[in-house]
């Protein structure tokens, strides 16, 4: 299959396929990749962010009022199992119980990954006013999914790019632990073991220069099979 390079995000290539089918790993890894650009300008202001955090008064009442500035903030409870005690506790019932769900990329690096199959009520939906956090305070649950494993396939893909040249990538599957947190704990209510396969090449994937394997990504219907039982108890 070949793919053809459509634009470039600092030095990550956007590679599109001219014809072919795409798998479940092009949903995941292109949501991770489109996320991980657009994460870009997030991380200065996280780095503001954290800095404000860090100069927080302590005791019972800071912990009260903690509540993240951005979505990606709550990379804090898959890294250090630390809560935001200004979001809402889990509670018994039948839910929709809103959660975030953050995803470790093949470069290590942590982003929220929005899940648009999901039913209404189950995403966390944030706006553009940076100021306000306060849409975030319904997050009850945070759903860390972490790379624990991989097996690259030996199958190879092509993808062109508009001068011509062509970059060769292996197709990995890789294994994701995903964990569910309370939100304002960091306490782990469960976990599952989740195989992101996929055979297909991409239609669709940003690369890094001299990058040569494509990580497969659970999909979305993987996902939201793991996390039902905590979203929507008894359903």
């Amino acid at each position: 299959m070949r793919t053809r390079i459509t634009f470039a995000i600092l030095t990550a290539v956007a590679l599109t396929a001219c014809g072919g089918s795409s798998g479940g790993d092009a949903d995941g890894t292109d949501d991770e990749a489109g996320d991980e650009a657009d994460a870009v300008d997030d991380t200065a202001n996280d780095e503001g962010s954290d800095g404000a955090q860090s100069a927080a008064p302590e005791g019972d009442t800071a912990l009260a009022d903690d509540v993240p500035q951005f979505l990606s903030d709550l990379d804090r409870v898959c890294s250090t199992q630390t809560g935001f005690g200004g979001l809402t506790p889990y509670s018994e019932g039948p839910g929709p119980h809103p959660f975030v769900l953050m995803q470790e990329s093949d470069s290590g690096f942590v982003f929220e990954r929005n899940l648009t199959n999901a039913p209404a009520g189950w995403n966390v939906q944030t706006d553009a006013d940076f100021e306000n956090s306060s849409e975030i305070v319904p997050t009850e649950l945070v759903v860390c999914a972490v790379r624990s494993g991989t097996a690259p396939t030996g199958i190879m893909c092509d993808l062109e790019g508009d001068d011509g040249s062509v970059t060769t990538l292996e197709i990995v599957d890789v294994t994701y632990e995903v964990t569910i947190h309370e939100a304002t704990t960091g306490t782990s209510l469960g976990s599952e073991t989740v195989e992101a396969v996929e055979a297909d090449c991409p239609t669709f994937v940003f690369v890094d220069e001299g990058e040569t394997q494509y990580f497969n990504a659970p999909t979305e219907e993987q996902y939201i099979n793991v996390v039902k039982p905590f979203v929507t108890p008894g359903a």
